[in-house]
């Protein structure tokens, strides 16, 4: 869901209709985000002892906020070097770019977790 709303987004255009791009965009971001961040932190701590589960926890919550930040500016990076003026087709060209680049990304994670976590139930 979270790739698919970024794919959603590379169909902007300056003149864009919220109701056709922009609502199902970011109902498809939310649902995926918040399908995904659980799903993630579970991941993550289910091999740590009770006694390591908080500073576990929280070193998760710190990367994925970290991660955010930098995957933010890595990618309004890539919107303004595609962009390369300033005129309104051009930034969301620079945009539409960038979610590309973040909708192949998330793509690839998941294809990675698919494929490397353990499948079963424990």
């Amino acid at each position: 869901m979270l790739a698919g709303g970024l794919l959603l987004d590379t169909r902007s255009t300056p003149d864009s209709s919220y109701a056709a791009v922009i609502l199902p965009m970011q109902l498809l971001l939310g649902l995926g985000a918040g399908l995904c961040m659980p799903v993630v932190l579970n991941v993550a701590t289910r091999d740590v002892g009770a006694r390591d589960a908080g500073a576990a926890s929280a070193f998760v919550t710190t990367s994925q906020q970290v991660g955010a930040s930098l995957g933010t500016a890595t990618l309004n990076t890539m919107a303004w070097a595609a962009a390369g003026l300033t005129t309104s087709t051009a930034i969301v060209h620079g945009y539409t770019t960038a979610a590309a680049w973040a909708a192949a990304l998330v793509g690839a994670a998941a294809l990675t977790a698919l494929l490397l976590l353990p499948r079963g139930t424990r």
